[in-house]
Formats: C-alpha cells, structure tokens, sequence
C-alpha cells in the first residue's frame, strides 16, 4: 500500500495538485487514513484517501487538498 501512496502522491505533486513534500519524515507504514490525514496536516495540506483496500488504488480513490 505504501508504495501505491508515494506514487499516487508524487503524481499529484507532478500534476501541481499538492505542493513538494518530503514524506520520506514519515513512518514506513501507513497504519491508518486518520494517521495519514494527521500527518498531511503538519505541512498545511489534508489528504483524503477512501478504499486503502483497494490494492492497485486506481479509481476508487477520493482526494480533497486543502491548502493554507
């Protein structure tokens, strides 16, 4: 799962939806949505991701970028 989040995060900061970030800061197991959202919000920018189940993580994703 975790590899399936840096390259759906490194596409949108490709794309300019999310700003650079330097996740590499954070644990290497993503345990929960709650836990990755809390963490997104130390750089001013919440993440929403829904069916982490999903193991390709293609369109089921939902996400929702808030910028400070």
């Amino acid at each position: 799962i975790e590899k399936s989040l840096n390259r759906f995060l490194e596409k949108a900061i490709f794309n300019q939806q999310i700003a650079f970030f330097n996740y590499t800061e954070f644990s290497d197991t993503v345990k929960s949505v709650k836990d990755f959202k809390a963490s997104w919000k130390n750089y001013g920018i919440m993440v929403t991701l829904s069916s982490l189940n999903d193991k390709n993580l293609k369109k089921n994703i939902i996400q929702e970028f808030i910028y400070k």
